[in-house]
């Protein structure tokens, strides 16, 4: 839990850096930003680990304190714009209950109002096993 709200204040105090056109990049952006903010010095009792995953069933980003049952998936996706790009990323979400404890997902370009709506909309059928599930809306 503590480790989930943690992570979030950081994810929606970043400002991607301006001219990313792909979600490797964000990706990137994202996660040095992370590794250079989220562990420093006296900020928290304990240090995180924060690393880069791969593969359908994994996260773009996956912070933990070195307990699974504290970890945090992060989702990242970039100009979601249609239907079958939504209902691609709510097949990964379902994937990641079985993966991680907590799931972000951040939405970073130009992201459809209406696939939005519907994501949002998907979640709410995903089984209650999530102890936090979050959606982040990023330019």
């Amino acid at each position: 839990m503590f480790t989930f709200s943690n992570v979030k204040t950081y994810v929606e105090n970043w400002t991607p850096m301006k001219g990313h056109s792909k979600e490797s990049e964000y990706r990137d952006d994202l996660l040095n930003y992370l590794r250079e903010n989220l562990n420093q010095p006296g900020v928290f009792q304990k240090e995180y680990i924060i690393k880069k995953e791969s593969g359908r069933s994994f996260a773009d980003i996956v912070v933990h304190d070195g307990r699974a049952r504290d970890s945090v998936g992060i989702e990242l996706k970039y100009n979601l714009k249609n239907k079958s790009q939504t209902d691609r990323l709510y097949g990964q979400l379902d994937e990641h209950l079985k993966a991680y404890h907590d799931v972000l997902v951040v939405l970073c370009g130009n992201t459809n109002q209406e696939q939005l709506y519907y994501l949002k909309e998907k979640v709410r059928t995903l089984p209650s096993t999530f102890r936090q599930l979050e959606i982040i809306q990023k330019p």
